[in-house]
């Protein structure tokens, strides 16, 4: 009676989790600066909020993890892409999604779909925060997480929502990828 009454109370306190990855072959970036750099063509009215946005998302949640060898910064606006950065830019995705982001060859993209620019611009900023730093999390070669806690969780579903601190599944996917 008592190993079963065990087993029941550690099958029941244990959920264990899992990060996963984009791919099996992710470009990961070797300098220990990240250049958040955006693109303005197709949303220069709201590119410098955006990426002041960017900054900020990454500062609450990647910068924040001291085990890691990168650190995100504010880059400039262009329209070129550059290893070693992050291009942020607006363009027609035709999806329902408000945010994409992707891992081409060497280069790492955030896309908000203009399509959807009044969505995003109609969210509160904590919304706005959490839905950028969960496309870090994909541009940077993470994928979904079944922990509904971890930024990396699809919460497309529900909606964007706020969240201000990272799960451990975050935290092990980053330093699996970037730890020191």
């Amino acid at each position: 009676m008592r190993i079963t009454l065990l087993t029941l109370l550690l099958t029941l306190s244990f959920n264990a989790h899992s990060f996963t990855l984009t791919s099996n072959n992710i470009h990961k970036f070797s300098n220990s600066t990240v250049l958040i750099n955006i693109n303005d063509k197709n949303c220069l009215q709201e590119s410098k909020d955006i990426l002041k946005l960017a900054v900020e998302a990454t500062n609450i949640y990647w910068n924040k993890i001291s085990l890691t060898k990168i650190n995100f910064v504010k880059g400039v606006r262009t329209r070129d892409t550059h290893n070693e950065s992050i291009l942020i830019t607006c363009e027609t995705l035709h999806t329902d999604d408000i945010t994409f982001a992707s891992i081409e060859g060497e280069n790492h993209f955030i896309k908000i779909n203009s399509e959807k620019m009044h969505v995003f611009l109609g969210l509160s900023k904590d919304e706005k925060l959490t839905l950028i730093g969960h496309a870090f999390g994909h541009a940077i070669g993470l994928g979904h997480s079944q922990d509904s806690n971890s930024l990396m969780s699809p919460f497309i579903e529900n909606g964007p929502r706020k969240l201000r601190r990272l799960s451990y599944d975050d935290i092990d996917g980053m330093l699996y990828l970037y730890g020191k």
